[in-house]
């Protein structure tokens, strides 16, 4: 009887081990997912938010530039995020789970590939299209975007990988940090310059505001890269580091489509102040001669501030010297004798 009892006991114990076990796996399973979710669902809230200006000043622009090209890339390829959480969550058998991981995997490459463009191109606007920037910058970027090409076909959902695609993955990592780290230092730099050199970028000026979202954006993605890199190489398995990891591109384009927007918005300025009419004729020459360098590709990701608040600077003596001038010059009835 005792034995029949214990027996009964036991097996209820197992069945509630068992129920236990199986809620705690179904907890972290969607805690999991959960957490997954919530980067996407902020990229995707700041697209609901960004939406009027993406029609505005992409849908609506009155000609075609390549910096349109990469706002497509960087926004939507973001689309390729919600496969891949649904790969997560288990949607997906192992066979299609694997073609859907490269198919985000191939996204993925043209939002980085355009996040590349981007860092390199701003860089190069501020440093007044130094070669030596375009040079290094480019062939960093030329080659994370060689290896992200060469990482796709490597990615599965689980199970082995090849050690081939272990050392492509590292390079690729190593290399976007470096990359980053490099194009968000030589912005900090030309910042710096412009913010304390002797033609100071006005703080109250609509430039200086995507001036500063630049530098600032820059920085930040380079941080934040460069922590789920080192974060991903600790523990490659953990939940936050995985998380960090997935997060890292959506938010990256995030803020580089946020910036491009930021600055369709500084040319729609520029252009209404170059039309205004109120400023003298040599202060109008000068905007004229913007106007006509700003129709070159690369004159989408901004102007070299420095070279921007020495212009300002020139253009507000110009105006001073006029305006003494007129102050200080006799009118005629003045100079008639009486």
């Amino acid at each position: 009887m005792l034995s029949k009892a214990a027996a009964a006991a036991a097996k209820a114990e197992t069945q509630y081990d068992l129920s236990q076990s199986m809620l705690l796996f179904l907890i972290s399973d969607t805690f999991t997912l959960a957490i997954f979710s919530l980067p996407f669902t902020l990229v995707y809230y700041d697209y609901a938010l960004t939406f009027p200006a993406e029609v505005k000043y992409i849908w609506r622009a009155t000609h075609f530039r390549m910096s349109t090209i990469l706002y497509f890339f960087c926004r939507y390829a973001l689309l390729g995020n919600v496969l891949y959480l649904l790969g997560i969550a288990g949607k997906f058998n192992i066979n299609h789970c694997n073609s859907v991981y490269k198919f985000v995997g191939a996204i993925s490459v043209l939002g980085r590939a355009a996040v590349i463009i981007v860092f390199t191109g701003r860089a190069y606007a501020l440093w007044s299209k130094s070669r030596i920037v375009l040079g290094l910058l480019g062939s960093l970027g030329l080659a994370c975007f060689i290896l992200d090409c060469m990482h796709v076909p490597g990615l599965v959902c689980g199970g082995p990988v090849g050690s081939n695609i272990h050392i492509v993955s590292f390079l690729l990592t190593v290399l976007v940090c470096v990359f980053e780290i490099i194009a968000a230092a030589l912005t900090m730099w030309r910042s710096v310059q412009a913010l304390l050199g002797p033609s100071k970028v006005r703080t109250n000026t609509f430039y200086y505001l995507i001036f500063e979202q630049g530098t600032l954006s820059f920085v930040f993605i380079s941080l934040f890269t460069t922590a789920a890199a080192v974060l991903n190489a600790r523990t490659p398995n953990g939940v936050m580091e995985r998380l960090l990891n997935a997060f890292s591109l959506p938010l990256t384009c995030m803020l580089i489509a946020r910036f491009i927007l930021y600055l369709r918005e500084w040319d729609e300025h520029k252009l209404k102040g170059s039309q205004g009419g109120s400023l003298p004729e040599h202060a109008v020459s000068t905007f004229k001669a913007v106007e006509h360098v700003a129709n070159s590709i690369i004159d989408d990701f901004g102007e070299d501030p420095v070279v921007l608040a020495r212009r300002g600077h020139d253009t507000d003596t110009i105006v001073e010297e006029l305006r003494l001038e007129e102050v200080s010059t006799p009118t005629s009835s003045n100079d008639s004798p009486k």
